[in-house]
């Protein structure tokens, strides 16, 4: 049987306001460094500690840090967007949903957060919404690989095979080297008769990813 990619499968990508040398540089100084626990803290300095413990995994510390910042900054992008993504990680959809809500509420045109709010609804099988988020996100920024490898899957899960398809050929022409979009890509060309092409793109996700199960046993299969 071919296979298909289509589980929800998120990592979390912490969005980090300035760049990844401002959170290197500020685990170098809470390394090296003794704080002075009196001194009051910038937003800053908890964001960096926030996301320290978030890297760590240590959630209920990340959380508590994420919440003191908001406490002086409710809409505080960042905060919000990576306390959404902690929901996300635990399974609490309703917290996640209202967090990446209250950021589109602040910023409309953050593309991120209609991204994961899509991720949220294609988990809770809410195939619809899910359309609509990765359309917005994709309204907001065209080149959103994820967005449309995603919308690809629910396309594919609805039985919209021509939109699956080209979800995922836009994906690749965004990002040719999305070794799931070749594979899943392939699978829709072998389920409507077009194996030589379908093997041709088995190869491209293996030459991409030579462990690639799914692909390696697709190929296998067409053999």
């Amino acid at each position: 049987m071919i296979k298909s990619i289509l589980n929800i499968e998120t990592s979390i990508n912490l969005l980090i306001i300035n760049t990844i040398d401002f959170i290197n540089s500020y685990i170098y100084k809470l390394k090296n460094h003794k704080m002075n626990k009196d001194k009051k803290k910038t937003l800053e300095e908890i964001y960096g500690l926030a996301i320290l413990n978030h890297k760590e995994n240590k959630i209920e510390n990340a959380i508590k840090f994420y919440n003191q910042i908001l406490e002086k900054n409710p809409n505080h992008i960042a905060s919000l967007n990576n306390i959404g993504m902690i929901f996300q990680q635990v399974k609490e959809s309703k917290r996640a949903i209202f967090a990446y809500k209250r950021i589109i509420k602040i910023d409309p045109n953050f593309a991120d957060a209609h991204y994961n709010l899509g991720i949220v609804f294609q988990a809770l099988k809410e195939n619809q919404k899910a359309v609509d988020c990765y359309k917005k996100t994709i309204k907001i920024n065209p080149k959103y690989a994820d967005a449309h490898y995603n919308l690809g899957k629910v396309f594919q899960i609805l039985g919209k095979i021509q939109d699956a398809k080209d979800c995922y050929k836009k994906t690749i022409e965004i990002d040719s080297n999305y070794a799931d979009a070749f594979n899943n890509l392939g699978t829709l060309l072998h389920e409507t008769g077009e194996s030589k092409k379908a093997i041709d793109y088995f190869k491209k996700a293996i030459k991409i990813n030579p462990k690639h199960k799914n692909a390696l046993h697709n190929l296998e299969a067409m053999n």
